[in-house]
């Protein structure tokens, strides 16, 4: 199997801070990773590495066998950062059709804006456009080489539910035949279906390396979702869920534990169910946010 990426006792400094420490990271041909972390964990700074923009301190890093920054290589690699500011007084179809220019074989022009959803947009100025549309632009620009290696920051950021939805779909058809990809998110929930292997960074340190499948073995975690017509209590929670991870987004409970059965049994025994009108029960196998959560919890540095 060809090697996309090899970080080799990577460590990165910015003064004193430590960015990265002693990483060593190897990534096949077609593997599509989600690289999750807490601010400050060291996500950013590899995808910077990945993008050429800073070396590191010591180590070295590999794309496609060789440097970041050979001319051959960066043919090859699509990159959406976080931040980046659009040209002014140029329109969406040119500034597409400028990049273009930059590859050697790039993708079909129509195959873009179909990709980035961009097609009733190529008339307008990428000055003027919102927050979600500038991310499709991104995007957009990230793709346009026809890259092997497809590094996405935080994608979706500034993007409505229906754009998201959409983006997601189009980021399955282009990874679809091949391509590498590596992800950061805070959408862990949409970002699930995609990804096959996952990277947690904390303190610059990799703390859990895995297929996604098998970390969902190790940990053990159910989802149990559910509606109430009143608030829950903290105490019940805590007691239901079992002391692991939830949410609430307005009446609307995600739960997390490592025993669903047991959990429902509080719930009904105890006479919750009826207390809070408990009502559209779910149970599911647990996600990227549930493994995350516990990575987090369990790392003691």
């Amino acid at each position: 199997m060809e090697k996309v990426i090899e970080f080799y006792s990577v460590s990165k400094r910015y003064g004193d801070k430590i960015a990265l420490r002693n990483i060593d990271i190897s990534v096949d041909r077609g593997q599509v990773i989600t690289l999750l972390g807490q601010n400050g964990a060291g996500k950013s700074t590899l995808v910077s590495l990945l993008a050429g923009l800073t070396s590191p301190t010591s180590g070295f890093v590999k794309v496609f066998g060789d440097n970041v920054n050979n001319t051959d290589t960066k043919q090859k690699i699509g990159i959406m950062l976080q931040e980046v500011t659009m040209m002014e007084k140029i329109r969406i179809g040119e500034v597409i059709k400028l990049f273009q220019s930059y590859y050697n074989n790039p993708l079909d022009f129509k195959d873009i804006l179909d990709l980035s959803g961009l097609k009733e947009d190529v008339k307008r100025y990428a000055s003027s456009l919102s927050g979600g549309q500038t991310r499709r632009l991104q995007f957009a620009l990230a793709i346009v080489g026809n890259p092997q290696l497809l590094v996405l920051d935080e994608p979706t950021t500034g993007m409505d539910i229906d754009a998201r939805a959409r983006f997601w779909k189009n980021i399955r058809e282009f990874s679809a035949d091949g391509k590498t990809l590596i992800l950061t998110t805070h959408d862990l929930n949409e970002a699930e279906e995609l990804t096959e292997r996952l990277i947690v960074l904390h303190k610059g340190n990799v703390v859990t390396d895995g297929k996604f499948d098998d970390l969902k073995r190790e940990f053990n975690l159910q989802r149990i979702q559910f509606s109430a017509n009143r608030t829950l209590e903290y105490a019940d929670i805590k007691e239901f869920c079992q002391e692991q991870p939830y949410e609430i987004n307005e009446n609307v409970y995600t739960l997390w534990t490592t025993n669903s059965d047991l959990s429902l049994e509080i719930l009904f025994e105890r006479g919750l169910f009826k207390k809070y009108g408990i009502r559209n029960i779910t149970v599911s196998e647990g996600g990227l946010q549930q493994i995350f959560s516990s990575v987090i919890k369990e790392t003691a540095f």
